[in-house]
Protein backbone atom coordinates (compact mmCIF):
# COMPACT_ATOMS: atom_id res chain seq x y z
CA UNK A 1 0.00 0.00 0.00
CA UNK A 2 1.26 3.19 -0.85
CA UNK A 3 1.96 5.53 2.23
CA UNK A 4 1.10 9.12 1.43
CA UNK A 5 2.65 11.49 3.71
CA UNK A 6 1.33 14.77 4.41
CA UNK A 7 3.77 18.15 3.90
CA UNK A 8 5.37 19.89 6.73
CA UNK A 9 3.83 23.45 5.02
CA UNK A 10 0.27 22.66 5.74
CA UNK A 11 -0.60 25.83 3.65
CA UNK A 12 0.26 23.42 0.65
CA UNK A 13 -3.03 21.37 2.02
CA UNK A 14 -4.89 22.83 -0.52
CA UNK A 15 -7.80 24.65 0.71
CA UNK A 16 -8.55 28.36 1.85
CA UNK A 17 -6.94 28.66 5.11
CA UNK A 18 -7.59 32.29 5.55
CA UNK A 19 -7.31 33.30 8.93
CA UNK A 20 -9.55 36.11 10.31
CA UNK A 21 -7.79 37.58 13.19
CA UNK A 22 -8.03 41.21 14.84
CA UNK A 23 -6.07 43.82 12.86
CA UNK A 24 -4.05 45.06 15.78
CA UNK A 25 -1.98 41.39 15.76
CA UNK A 26 1.20 42.20 14.12
CA UNK A 27 2.22 38.72 13.48
CA UNK A 28 2.40 36.18 11.24
CA UNK A 29 1.81 32.40 11.64
CA UNK A 30 4.48 30.02 11.03
CA UNK A 31 4.14 27.64 8.46
CA UNK A 32 4.36 24.10 10.59
CA UNK A 33 2.03 25.49 13.24
CA UNK A 34 -0.63 23.21 14.24
CA UNK A 35 -3.43 25.75 14.02
CA UNK A 36 -3.19 25.14 10.10
CA UNK A 37 -3.50 21.63 10.02
CA UNK A 38 -6.80 21.58 12.48
CA UNK A 39 -8.34 24.61 10.14
CA UNK A 40 -7.91 22.50 7.31
CA UNK A 41 -9.12 19.09 9.06
CA UNK A 42 -12.16 21.29 10.61
CA UNK A 43 -13.02 22.46 7.44
CA UNK A 44 -13.21 19.26 6.03
CA UNK A 45 -15.82 18.00 8.02
CA UNK A 46 -19.36 17.81 8.20
CA UNK A 47 -20.48 19.46 11.93
CA UNK A 48 -24.40 18.94 10.98
CA UNK A 49 -24.95 16.69 13.74
CA UNK A 50 -22.29 18.48 16.26
CA UNK A 51 -24.59 21.42 16.47
CA UNK A 52 -27.74 19.47 17.19
CA UNK A 53 -26.73 17.46 20.61
CA UNK A 54 -30.03 19.34 22.33
CA UNK A 55 -32.59 16.59 20.47
CA UNK A 56 -34.93 14.74 22.19
CA UNK A 57 -33.59 11.95 24.53
CA UNK A 58 -35.51 8.56 24.45
CA UNK A 59 -35.33 6.21 27.29
CA UNK A 60 -36.96 2.99 27.71
CA UNK A 61 -40.27 2.45 29.56
CA UNK A 62 -39.68 0.09 32.57
CA UNK A 63 -42.30 -1.57 35.03
CA UNK A 64 -42.97 0.33 38.33
CA UNK A 65 -41.62 -0.98 41.41
CA UNK A 66 -44.03 -3.83 43.66
CA UNK A 67 -46.58 -1.50 45.49
CA UNK A 68 -45.76 -0.88 48.95
CA UNK A 69 -46.27 -4.01 51.50
CA UNK A 70 -49.30 -2.20 53.28
CA UNK A 71 -50.78 -0.77 50.74
CA UNK A 72 -53.26 -3.97 50.03
CA UNK A 73 -54.31 -4.69 53.61
CA UNK A 74 -55.12 -0.49 53.27
CA UNK A 75 -56.66 -1.63 50.13
CA UNK A 76 -58.62 -4.16 51.67
CA UNK A 77 -59.68 -2.73 54.87
CA UNK A 78 -60.86 0.24 52.69
CA UNK A 79 -63.36 -2.05 50.65
CA UNK A 80 -65.18 -3.82 53.77
CA UNK A 81 -64.85 -0.28 55.75
CA UNK A 82 -67.03 1.72 52.96
CA UNK A 83 -68.98 -1.65 51.35
CA UNK A 84 -66.80 -1.23 48.00
CA UNK A 85 -65.93 -3.75 45.41
CA UNK A 86 -63.09 -2.40 43.37
CA UNK A 87 -60.63 -4.89 42.46
CA UNK A 88 -61.82 -9.24 41.43
CA UNK A 89 -58.77 -11.34 42.25
CA UNK A 90 -55.65 -11.15 43.96
CA UNK A 91 -53.82 -8.36 41.68
CA UNK A 92 -53.83 -5.24 42.32
CA UNK A 93 -52.78 -2.13 40.53
CA UNK A 94 -52.37 1.32 40.12
CA UNK A 95 -55.92 1.86 38.58
CA UNK A 96 -57.29 -0.05 41.17
CA UNK A 97 -55.94 2.80 43.48
CA UNK A 98 -57.43 5.68 41.20
CA UNK A 99 -61.00 4.19 41.01
CA UNK A 100 -61.37 3.46 44.70
CA UNK A 101 -60.21 6.84 45.42
CA UNK A 102 -63.02 8.34 42.92
CA UNK A 103 -65.11 6.23 44.76
CA UNK A 104 -64.58 7.54 47.97
CA UNK A 105 -64.85 11.16 46.38
CA UNK A 106 -68.16 10.22 45.03
CA UNK A 107 -69.43 8.78 48.86
CA UNK A 108 -67.96 12.32 49.76
CA UNK A 109 -70.28 14.50 47.56
CA UNK A 110 -73.24 12.50 48.18
CA UNK A 111 -73.09 13.03 51.87
CA UNK A 112 -71.82 16.45 51.58
CA UNK A 113 -69.10 15.60 54.28
CA UNK A 114 -66.68 18.75 54.84
CA UNK A 115 -63.15 17.48 55.25
CA UNK A 116 -61.36 19.44 57.75
CA UNK A 117 -57.96 20.61 58.62
CA UNK A 118 -55.47 22.28 61.62
CA UNK A 119 -55.21 21.41 65.27
CA UNK A 120 -58.25 20.43 67.11
CA UNK A 121 -60.18 19.20 64.49
CA UNK A 122 -60.97 15.60 64.15
CA UNK A 123 -60.79 13.82 60.73
CA UNK A 124 -63.79 11.16 59.61
CA UNK A 125 -62.58 7.78 58.66
CA UNK A 126 -63.47 8.98 55.01
CA UNK A 127 -60.90 11.69 55.38
CA UNK A 128 -58.44 10.16 56.45
CA UNK A 129 -58.85 7.28 53.90
CA UNK A 130 -58.91 9.47 51.20
CA UNK A 131 -55.98 11.44 52.31
CA UNK A 132 -53.87 7.76 52.93
CA UNK A 133 -54.91 6.79 49.28
CA UNK A 134 -53.84 9.94 47.50
CA UNK A 135 -50.13 9.77 49.58
CA UNK A 136 -50.03 6.04 47.66
CA UNK A 137 -50.96 7.36 44.56
CA UNK A 138 -48.59 9.73 44.68
CA UNK A 139 -45.62 7.75 45.79
CA UNK A 140 -46.30 5.18 43.17
CA UNK A 141 -46.18 8.14 40.46
CA UNK A 142 -42.73 9.14 41.45
CA UNK A 143 -41.65 5.51 41.81
CA UNK A 144 -42.24 4.95 38.12
CA UNK A 145 -40.94 8.12 37.55
CA UNK A 146 -37.71 7.11 38.85
CA UNK A 147 -37.66 3.77 37.17
CA UNK A 148 -38.18 5.33 34.17
CA UNK A 149 -35.12 7.35 34.20
CA UNK A 150 -32.95 4.98 35.98
CA UNK A 151 -33.51 2.11 33.07
CA UNK A 152 -31.24 -1.04 33.62
CA UNK A 153 -28.62 0.99 35.58
CA UNK A 154 -28.64 1.09 39.03
CA UNK A 155 -28.63 4.50 40.08
CA UNK A 156 -28.76 8.32 37.99
CA UNK A 157 -28.42 11.46 39.41
CA UNK A 158 -30.53 14.21 40.28
CA UNK A 159 -28.61 17.02 38.53
CA UNK A 160 -27.99 14.34 35.73
CA UNK A 161 -30.41 12.06 34.74
CA UNK A 162 -28.24 10.20 32.44
CA UNK A 163 -25.37 10.22 34.75
CA UNK A 164 -24.64 7.19 37.11
CA UNK A 165 -23.11 7.29 40.06
CA UNK A 166 -19.19 5.75 39.61
CA UNK A 167 -16.77 5.53 42.14
CA UNK A 168 -13.60 7.69 40.78
CA UNK A 169 -10.32 7.19 41.31
CA UNK A 170 -9.78 10.75 42.08
CA UNK A 171 -11.12 10.35 45.93
CA UNK A 172 -10.07 13.56 47.62
CA UNK A 173 -11.81 12.21 50.44
CA UNK A 174 -10.28 8.79 50.53
CA UNK A 175 -13.43 7.52 51.53
CA UNK A 176 -14.91 5.59 48.27
CA UNK A 177 -17.25 8.48 47.74
CA UNK A 178 -19.61 8.03 44.36
CA UNK A 179 -20.07 10.25 42.20
CA UNK A 180 -22.51 11.48 38.58
CA UNK A 181 -20.10 10.20 36.16
CA UNK A 182 -19.58 8.68 32.58
CA UNK A 183 -17.60 6.06 31.75
CA UNK A 184 -15.98 7.15 28.45
CA UNK A 185 -14.17 4.09 26.14
CA UNK A 186 -11.64 4.66 23.51
CA UNK A 187 -10.55 2.90 20.56
CA UNK A 188 -7.40 3.95 18.99
CA UNK A 189 -5.16 3.03 16.17
CA UNK A 190 -1.84 3.65 15.05
CA UNK A 191 -2.37 6.49 17.93
CA UNK A 192 -5.31 7.82 16.76
CA UNK A 193 -8.56 7.39 18.68
CA UNK A 194 -10.56 5.97 15.77
CA UNK A 195 -14.10 5.56 17.46
CA UNK A 196 -15.16 7.12 21.38
CA UNK A 197 -18.22 6.10 23.10
CA UNK A 198 -19.91 6.79 26.72
CA UNK A 199 -21.99 4.18 29.00
CA UNK A 200 -23.90 4.11 32.16
CA UNK A 201 -22.39 1.65 33.36
CA UNK A 202 -19.72 1.67 36.17
CA UNK A 203 -17.49 -1.21 35.23
CA UNK A 204 -15.85 -1.83 31.65
CA UNK A 205 -16.86 -5.63 31.10
CA UNK A 206 -20.31 -4.48 30.19
CA UNK A 207 -19.47 -2.22 27.69
CA UNK A 208 -17.12 -3.90 25.21
CA UNK A 209 -20.14 -5.61 22.91
CA UNK A 210 -22.42 -2.07 22.85
CA UNK A 211 -19.12 -0.61 21.50
CA UNK A 212 -17.78 -2.83 19.05
CA UNK A 213 -21.65 -2.84 17.73
CA UNK A 214 -21.67 0.89 17.63
CA UNK A 215 -18.28 0.55 16.22
CA UNK A 216 -19.11 -1.46 12.78
CA UNK A 217 -22.15 0.27 12.72
CA UNK A 218 -20.82 3.26 11.75
CA UNK A 219 -17.10 2.34 10.44
CA UNK A 220 -18.96 -0.69 8.89
CA UNK A 221 -16.34 -3.50 9.81
CA UNK A 222 -14.78 -4.39 12.72
CA UNK A 223 -11.28 -4.77 14.18
CA UNK A 224 -9.84 -8.75 13.79
CA UNK A 225 -7.74 -8.10 16.89
CA UNK A 226 -8.94 -6.98 20.07
CA UNK A 227 -6.51 -5.80 23.05
CA UNK A 228 -7.73 -4.48 26.16
CA UNK A 229 -7.09 -4.80 29.88
CA UNK A 230 -8.65 -6.92 32.63
CA UNK A 231 -12.05 -5.60 33.25
CA UNK A 232 -12.98 -6.27 30.07
CA UNK A 233 -12.97 -10.09 30.69
CA UNK A 234 -16.15 -11.90 31.11
CA UNK A 235 -17.37 -15.20 29.47
CA UNK A 236 -19.67 -13.05 27.37
CA UNK A 237 -17.17 -11.04 26.26
CA UNK A 238 -15.00 -14.04 25.56
CA UNK A 239 -17.95 -15.73 23.26
CA UNK A 240 -18.75 -12.38 21.31
CA UNK A 241 -15.27 -12.17 19.99
CA UNK A 242 -15.28 -15.51 19.04
CA UNK A 243 -18.35 -15.57 17.48
CA UNK A 244 -17.56 -12.71 15.26
CA UNK A 245 -14.32 -13.96 14.28
CA UNK A 246 -12.40 -11.52 16.44
CA UNK A 247 -9.09 -12.57 18.60
CA UNK A 248 -9.09 -11.59 22.34
CA UNK A 249 -6.12 -10.34 23.60
CA UNK A 250 -7.75 -10.16 27.30
CA UNK A 251 -5.58 -10.07 30.47
CA UNK A 252 -7.45 -12.28 32.46
CA UNK A 253 -8.98 -10.97 36.12
CA UNK A 254 -6.63 -13.00 38.16
CA UNK A 255 -3.29 -12.40 35.93
CA UNK A 256 -1.52 -10.47 38.09
CA UNK A 257 -2.79 -11.19 41.40
CA UNK A 258 -1.83 -15.23 40.25
CA UNK A 259 1.80 -14.50 40.06
CA UNK A 260 1.79 -13.52 43.71
CA UNK A 261 3.25 -15.98 46.86
CA UNK A 262 -0.52 -14.82 49.19
CA UNK A 263 -2.29 -16.19 45.52
CA UNK A 264 -0.23 -19.31 45.21
CA UNK A 265 -0.38 -19.97 49.10
CA UNK A 266 -4.33 -19.29 49.72
CA UNK A 267 -5.59 -23.09 50.12
CA UNK A 268 -9.20 -21.69 49.71
CA UNK A 269 -8.94 -20.74 46.63
CA UNK A 270 -10.09 -22.80 43.55
CA UNK A 271 -6.97 -22.44 41.54
CA UNK A 272 -4.73 -24.06 44.34
CA UNK A 273 -6.33 -27.33 44.35
CA UNK A 274 -5.74 -30.24 42.11
CA UNK A 275 -8.72 -31.23 39.45
CA UNK A 276 -9.16 -34.75 38.48
CA UNK A 277 -11.31 -34.36 35.60
CA UNK A 278 -12.24 -38.42 35.63
CA UNK A 279 -14.44 -38.03 38.34
CA UNK A 280 -14.81 -34.23 37.93
CA UNK A 281 -13.76 -33.26 41.58
CA UNK A 282 -10.92 -31.48 43.24
CA UNK A 283 -8.72 -32.38 46.30
CA UNK A 284 -8.78 -30.35 48.72
CA UNK A 285 -5.54 -29.54 51.22
CA UNK A 286 -6.98 -32.24 53.71
CA UNK A 287 -7.01 -34.93 50.76
CA UNK A 288 -10.61 -34.45 50.30
CA UNK A 289 -12.74 -34.71 47.61
CA UNK A 290 -14.82 -31.96 46.54
CA UNK A 291 -17.37 -33.14 44.53
CA UNK A 292 -19.94 -32.13 41.57
CA UNK A 293 -23.17 -31.34 43.04
CA UNK A 294 -24.77 -30.32 39.56
CA UNK A 295 -24.91 -27.06 37.50
CA UNK A 296 -26.78 -23.92 38.21
CA UNK A 297 -27.77 -21.64 35.39
CA UNK A 298 -27.79 -17.72 35.74
CA UNK A 299 -29.10 -15.17 33.07
CA UNK A 300 -27.23 -11.69 32.70
CA UNK A 301 -29.10 -8.55 32.23
CA UNK A 302 -27.87 -8.57 28.06
CA UNK A 303 -30.02 -11.86 28.20
CA UNK A 304 -26.75 -14.01 27.83
CA UNK A 305 -27.36 -17.60 30.16
CA UNK A 306 -23.69 -18.75 32.21
CA UNK A 307 -24.11 -22.32 33.32
CA UNK A 308 -21.82 -22.62 36.32
CA UNK A 309 -20.81 -26.01 37.76
CA UNK A 310 -21.17 -26.40 41.66
CA UNK A 311 -18.86 -28.37 43.89
CA UNK A 312 -19.08 -29.31 47.03
CA UNK A 313 -17.82 -31.16 49.88
CA UNK A 314 -19.75 -32.90 52.75
CA UNK A 315 -16.83 -34.14 54.73
CA UNK A 316 -15.48 -31.19 56.53
CA UNK A 317 -16.20 -32.22 60.02
CA UNK A 318 -12.57 -31.96 62.15
CA UNK A 319 -10.91 -30.59 59.43
CA UNK A 320 -7.50 -28.58 60.72
CA UNK A 321 -7.79 -26.65 57.50
CA UNK A 322 -11.17 -25.18 58.16
CA UNK A 323 -10.66 -21.69 59.15
CA UNK A 324 -8.44 -21.33 56.23
CA UNK A 325 -10.50 -23.16 53.87
CA UNK A 326 -13.79 -21.53 54.72
CA UNK A 327 -14.12 -18.21 53.88
CA UNK A 328 -16.77 -15.57 54.46
CA UNK A 329 -17.49 -13.99 57.89
CA UNK A 330 -21.49 -12.67 57.06
CA UNK A 331 -22.76 -16.43 57.28
CA UNK A 332 -25.21 -16.90 59.86
CA UNK A 333 -24.14 -20.91 60.27
CA UNK A 334 -21.24 -21.60 63.06
CA UNK A 335 -17.96 -22.41 61.60
CA UNK A 336 -18.37 -26.02 62.60
CA UNK A 337 -20.99 -26.38 60.87
CA UNK A 338 -20.13 -25.25 57.61
CA UNK A 339 -19.11 -26.60 54.31
CA UNK A 340 -16.36 -26.31 51.61
CA UNK A 341 -18.29 -25.23 48.42
CA UNK A 342 -17.63 -23.00 45.21
CA UNK A 343 -18.92 -22.21 41.98
CA UNK A 344 -17.41 -22.22 38.43
CA UNK A 345 -18.10 -21.94 34.69
CA UNK A 346 -16.34 -24.43 32.69
CA UNK A 347 -16.77 -22.62 29.38
CA UNK A 348 -15.16 -19.47 31.06
CA UNK A 349 -12.03 -21.59 32.01
CA UNK A 350 -11.78 -22.49 28.52
CA UNK A 351 -11.74 -19.74 26.91
CA UNK A 352 -9.55 -18.09 29.45
CA UNK A 353 -6.85 -21.12 28.93
CA UNK A 354 -6.79 -20.00 25.13
CA UNK A 355 -6.09 -16.54 25.80
CA UNK A 356 -3.70 -17.08 28.20
CA UNK A 357 -1.79 -18.81 25.61
CA UNK A 358 -2.27 -16.28 23.16
CA UNK A 359 -1.38 -13.04 26.05
CA UNK A 360 2.10 -15.08 26.62
CA UNK A 361 3.12 -15.22 23.39
CA UNK A 362 6.01 -12.46 21.70
CA UNK A 363 2.99 -10.68 19.69
CA UNK A 364 0.96 -10.31 22.83
CA UNK A 365 3.88 -8.81 24.45
CA UNK A 366 4.17 -5.91 21.47
CA UNK A 367 0.19 -5.17 21.22
CA UNK A 368 0.18 -4.81 25.36
CA UNK A 369 3.10 -2.50 25.61
CA UNK A 370 1.39 -0.55 22.51
CA UNK A 371 -2.50 -0.75 24.24
CA UNK A 372 -0.56 0.71 27.55
CA UNK A 373 1.37 3.05 25.51
CA UNK A 374 -1.53 4.22 22.96
CA UNK A 375 -4.70 3.94 24.77
CA UNK A 376 -3.59 5.10 28.29
CA UNK A 377 -1.81 8.12 26.15
CA UNK A 378 -4.95 9.12 25.07
CA UNK A 379 -6.67 9.43 28.56
CA UNK A 380 -3.33 11.30 29.83
CA UNK A 381 -3.53 13.42 26.93
CA UNK A 382 -7.26 14.38 27.53
CA UNK A 383 -7.24 15.03 31.50
CA UNK A 384 -3.17 16.17 31.59
CA UNK A 385 -2.57 17.57 28.08
CA UNK A 386 -6.16 19.15 27.93
CA UNK A 387 -6.88 19.33 31.32
CA UNK A 388 -10.62 18.29 30.75
CA UNK A 389 -11.65 16.40 33.80
CA UNK A 390 -15.37 17.24 34.29
CA UNK A 391 -17.80 17.72 31.91
CA UNK A 392 -19.51 21.28 31.17
CA UNK A 393 -22.98 20.14 30.09
CA UNK A 394 -25.43 17.52 31.57
CA UNK A 395 -27.25 14.06 29.24
CA UNK A 396 -25.00 12.10 27.58
CA UNK A 397 -25.25 13.71 24.27
CA UNK A 398 -23.54 16.82 25.31
CA UNK A 399 -21.05 14.57 27.23
CA UNK A 400 -20.27 12.74 23.81
CA UNK A 401 -19.70 15.52 22.14
CA UNK A 402 -17.05 16.98 24.55
CA UNK A 403 -15.31 13.96 24.59
CA UNK A 404 -15.42 14.19 20.43
CA UNK A 405 -13.95 17.49 20.40
CA UNK A 406 -11.22 16.75 22.77
CA UNK A 407 -10.81 13.72 20.70
CA UNK A 408 -10.75 15.75 17.72
CA UNK A 409 -8.05 17.98 19.19
CA UNK A 410 -6.19 14.61 20.69
CA UNK A 411 -6.19 13.24 16.69
CA UNK A 412 -4.80 16.59 15.14
CA UNK A 413 -1.97 17.34 17.40
CA UNK A 414 -0.87 13.89 17.47
CA UNK A 415 -1.07 13.86 13.41
CA UNK A 416 0.87 17.15 13.41
CA UNK A 417 3.78 15.44 15.17
CA UNK A 418 3.41 13.02 13.07
CA UNK A 419 3.78 14.95 10.30
CA UNK A 420 7.13 17.18 12.16
CA UNK A 421 8.83 14.34 13.67
CA UNK A 422 8.61 12.11 10.30
CA UNK A 423 6.74 8.79 12.23
CA UNK A 424 3.79 8.68 9.87
CA UNK A 425 4.50 5.34 8.98
CA UNK A 426 5.20 3.86 12.95
CA UNK A 427 2.13 1.24 13.78
CA UNK A 428 3.58 0.04 16.45
CA UNK A 429 6.47 0.92 19.07
CA UNK A 430 8.39 -1.86 18.74
CA UNK A 431 9.65 -4.14 21.73
CA UNK A 432 13.28 -3.03 23.96
CA UNK A 433 15.64 -5.90 23.96
CA UNK A 434 17.84 -6.04 27.17
CA UNK A 435 21.06 -5.67 26.98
Amino acid sequence: MQQKNLPKDYTKLGTVLQLHLPMDIEYSIPKDNSVWLVRDGVERMNLGKLFSTYSHLERNEVDPRQMLEEIPDFFLKTETTFGICIRHGDELHKRHLKKLLRKLLKMKKASNTVFVHGTGKRKTPLQKAVERLQGYISRLKDYETALHICGDRNSYAKTDHDATFIRMKEDAMLNGQLKPGYNIQFAVDVEYVVWTGESPWPTDVKTLIPFLEDLREHLGSNYRKIVADAGYESEENYEYLLKNGMISFIKPNNYEISKKHSFQDAIWRRENMAYDAATDSYLCANGKQVKCEGTKKRKSRSGYVIENTVYACHDCTGCPYKKDCIRGNNSKQPLEQREKHFEVSKRLLELRAEDEERITSEERKLLRMNRSIQAEGVFADVKETQLFRRFLGTGHLNALTETVICVLAHNFNKLHHKIQNGTQGRYLFPLKELA
